[in-house]
């Protein structure tokens, strides 16, 4: 489970987290107050996160995140006040809603995130569960909502298992191949975790790719649990009066980041491969709508006299037999059409042509004779469809940047 690059409910899992069973009954609104760790820490001053109560989400975004130091004593008294109904100071405060959010009580690694635990003593009511024994922990963290509230969507740099103790939770995640279709904001900025879409009211005609993603929703009850692999997004609706707590635990990243010497070749791999991808992608792409606009590509429409880009596209629509079989026909009985078609390729069919020629490897001799057929003229022509598969890639390449990236 700790390895695994896709989510994984976890019924029943909050027992693997306390050391009895029984223990779990501990956390109701009506009691939490007297437990002993956490009235040993009523005097300790945390960072909770608040909203206007308008306000559509709590937002991790550098930009928008709003937070105020209390006592923890007084923001337990105001989570009791609230859940019997009755009036508290912090209920009243320029009308604003709190959440403790990410509050660590353990730091198993002291990083940009945390150094040092906020509530220590409550995590001796908990325990490392069985299952991640072996991981390299990070921290672990308190979250206790007063009211329902809804997180902006956002990735994390580490593995992370989400444990409700009461409550629930609905978690919404999307893969990082989603990365695009979420417009992460820019991997400059302080908050280039975060999407740019508003999660729920989603703005299509200013984020039309948002619809193309691909969420996968969990619902957690009381005493369940979630794994969310490294880099995933993910957007969380938490029930009023929900308690729950979270182990955080090293990734991948943990590991690519380490030997400074290493890491400008991991991100050259990874953008040459996510280059190679999306150019494959836009290649298919090019035939099935070329496939669906062209009603008839037969061998006397395709030598006809017709625009450059008329003539692309019925070679597109073409199968892969039938787009080789039109080559030769071209370049045996029309070679001055065949010269003036690639003399005059565009990004798009130039590019489309190399990947066609590139999986010929064990036919070469018709497209020796096809590209021979171009007499004096074949290295200048070839010389220019190179240059424009270059600048096809040039093109994907920026592209995947923006799309992996967020807007330069």
């Amino acid at each position: 489970m700790i390895a695994s690059t896709e989510p994984t409910f976890l019924k029943g899992f909050a027992r693997e987290c306390v050391h009895n069973d029984q223990d779990l009954a501990l956390f109701e609104p009506g009691s939490i107050h007297t437990l002993a760790a956490f009235q040993s820490h009523r005097d300790t001053v945390v960072d909770v996160a608040c909203k206007d109560k308008s306000g559509r989400f709590y937002s991790g975004d550098h930009r928008a995140r709003q937070s105020v130091e209390v006592k923890f004593g007084d923001f337990l008294d105001y989570y009791q006040a609230t859940n019997k109904g009755e009036p508290h100071w912090l209920g009243s405060v320029e009308d604003l809603e709190f959440y403790l959010c990410q509050c660590p009580i353990a730091v198993f690694k002291p990083d940009d995130t945390s150094s040092v635990a906020t509530l220590p003593n409550i995590m001796q009511m908990f325990k490392v569960p069985n299952a991640l024994a072996g991981a390299n922990l990070t921290q672990t963290n308190l979250w206790i909502a007063v009211n329902s509230s809804r997180t902006s969507v956002h990735y994390d740099a580490y593995r992370n298992v989400l444990v409700v103790l009461h409550g629930t939770k609905t978690v919404t995640l999307y893969p990082p191949s989603d990365t695009g279709n979420l417009y992460s904001r820019p991997i400059f900025s302080k908050s280039s975790n975060h999407s740019e879409v508003n999660f729920a009211h989603p703005d299509l005609s200013q984020h039309p790719a948002f619809a193309n993603a691909h969420p996968q929703v969990f619902k957690l009850e009381a005493g369940d649990a979630l794994y969310i692999p490294e880099g995933w997004w993910h957007q969380v609706d938490t029930s009023a009066y929900c308690i729950a707590i979270n182990y955080w635990f090293d990734g991948l990243r943990a590991e690519l980041v380490q030997d400074p010497h290493m890491t400008t070749y991991y991100a050259r791999v990874a953008m040459e491969e996510l280059v190679r991808l999306e150019s494959s992608r836009i290649l298919r792409q090019f035939h099935e709508q070329a496939a669906h606009t062209v009603n008839s590509a037969t061998p006397s429409r395709i030598v006809q006299p017709q625009s450059q880009t008329e003539h692309e596209r019925m070679l597109m629509s073409l199968s892969e037999q039938q787009l080789k079989d039109a080559q030769v026909t071209l370049a045996s009985s029309h070679p001055d059409d065949w010269r003036a078609l690639l003399e005059n390729a565009s990004v798009d069919f130039a590019a489309y042509l190399a990947d066609h020629w590139d999986r010929q490897t064990d036919q070469l001799d018709w497209l020796s004779a096809v590209l021979q057929a171009l007499g004096e003229h074949e290295d200048r022509i070839k010389q220019h469809l190179l240059e424009q598969q270059e600048a096809f890639q040039h093109k994907i390449f920026k592209q995947v940047v923006e799309a992996a990236l967020g807007r330069l």
